[in-house]
């Protein structure tokens, strides 16, 4: 048995096919992978190979000629490592322009607008109050009396709203109630209205509704502040009475919150009161028609003052 295994070995050797070898001791199928790779490559003039990418000779890779593979390899611009580079930086350049705005730093000039403007609001509503701003009137109550002077302390007062007798800090008068008090006559239309306190006498103002023009028996002033209607009455500034009217008189306590409008009033010899003629300060300046010396009567030239007329030179020389 041991001869026929030791047969069948030698006859196995013998029948396994013989590898040519060249005369170097190299082997046929390496010879041929060397037929192609020792056939003349294109190379530069320093000796470097230019395919480095071909397959060389085990004999031919010298340390000297695989460093100077790499650094042929390494800086190549067709190497596919340079080329993904520059598709990566070109890649986050493109990203670094389509960068947004941080949540946080849109939140916060959000935030900021809502804060400038709700200020801004409160500011302008606080100037506005500011200029729009009227006095508070001195008293909480007030309790107004019309009568004559004799009688004004057992006259009963009316409870009034102290805003329609002070607006501003100026003192008014409800003209209305003088008028119905004190028997005035009054007419007029929507834009003015004209009060008569004598028709016998013809003493009359009339005032313009929501100006400070008033004319007096003829002569056009012009009050501080404006004439106001307000629910159909009339209310005039204090200033008027106390610059232009004779025979009502005004009185404020301050103590008592009461304003007492008063008409003037005298004694005569038999100790009765009279009240005073109620007339304006300023008169018709309208010069009278001229008559004629011949036309008068014996009576009312008696009752005429007749002034000389000299010549300006006998004048200066008196």
């Amino acid at each position: 048995m041991a001869d026929k295994k030791n047969n069948v070995g030698k006859n196995q050797k013998k029948t396994a096919p013989k590898k040519m070898t060249n005369k170097n001791g190299v082997q046929n199928g390496q010879n041929r992978q060397n037929v192609s790779n020792s056939r003349p490559s294109s190379a530069n003039k320093q000796g470097r190979p230019v395919n480095v990418g071909a397959r060389m000779n085990i004999r031919e890779q010298t340390p000297a000629k695989r460093r100077t593979a790499k650094e042929t390899k390494r800086i190549n611009p067709d190497s596919p490592e340079i080329k993904r580079t520059a598709k990566r930086a070109q890649g986050y350049r493109i990203k670094k322009k389509k960068k947004r705005i941080s949540p946080v730093v849109l939140a916060n000039v959000i935030l900021f607008s809502l804060v400038f403007i709700i200020f801004s609001s409160i500011t302008a509503v606080i100037f506005y109050a500011n200029l729009v701003k009227t006095d508070a009137p001195p008293f909480e109550r007030l309790s107004v009396k019309v009568g004559p002077s004799n009688k004004i302390d057992n006259t009963a007062s009316v409870r009034v709203n102290p805003e329609q007798y002070f607006r501003d800090g100026v003192m008014y008068i409800n003209m209305t109630t003088v008028f119905e008090e004190f028997d005035f006559t009054i007419t007029g239309d929507t834009k003015e209205i004209r009060f008569i306190t004598d028709i016998k006498s013809g003493e009359n103002v009339r005032f313009v509704k929501g100006t400070p023009f008033a004319e007096i028996n003829g002569n056009t002033v012009r009050l501080k502040y404006n004439v106001i209607e307000e629910d159909g009455q009339i209310y005039v500034p204090a200033q008027f009475f106390e610059e232009y009217v004779d025979g009502i008189e005004l009185l404020l306590d301050e103590e008592k919150s009461t304003l007492s409008v008063i008409r003037q009033t005298t004694k005569d010899v038999s100790g009765v009161y009279q009240e005073k003629e109620i007339t304006f300060k300023l008169k018709n300046s309208k010069m009278t028609s001229s008559l004629l010396e011949d036309s008068l009567t014996e009576e009312e030239k008696a009752k005429t003052y007749f002034v000389g007329i000299s010549d300006g030179d006998n004048d200066l020389e008196n």
